[in-house]
């Protein structure tokens, strides 16, 4: 039988390709593309308490129209950068993501860097 071993290879990049998307304006493709760099244990650390900001809120059902939707997407947008660093998508090229995109950027994010060879299994 085997041994099990650790293959960094199966570990992957954090690339991102945002130009196949359209801004949530309308006015064109969005810009990102490049590759997060490797996170330091002070970005994940960040991350994991920017994660639980976002996953723990629970907005009033008395908050006024939209409310909910942008603390939400700050919160997100917030967290990524804390991944994403300075070499990382830049605010503008997140802020271009529909809601969704950016909730799915998130997810990934959060899936890469807590089990990073279960994503895609």
């Amino acid at each position: 039988m085997a041994t099990p071993t650790f293959d960094a290879t199966e570990i992957p990049s954090l690339a991102y390709d945002f130009t196949a998307l359209q801004r949530q304006d309308g006015t064109g493709p969005c810009t990102g593309k490049g590759t997060i760099p490797e996170p330091t244990a002070r970005q994940l650390a960040r991350f994991d308490i920017a994660g639980r900001d976002v996953l723990d809120y629970r907005p009033s059902p008395f908050a006024p129209e939209g409310q909910a939707e942008a603390v939400e997407r700050s919160r997100l947008l917030t967290a990524i950068a804390e991944i994403a660093g300075e070499e990382g998508p830049t605010r503008s090229e997140l802020e271009e993501l529909e809601p969704r995109a950016l909730r799915s950027l998130f997810r990934w994010l959060l899936g890469v860097l807590k089990s990073p060879t279960e994503v895609g299994a």
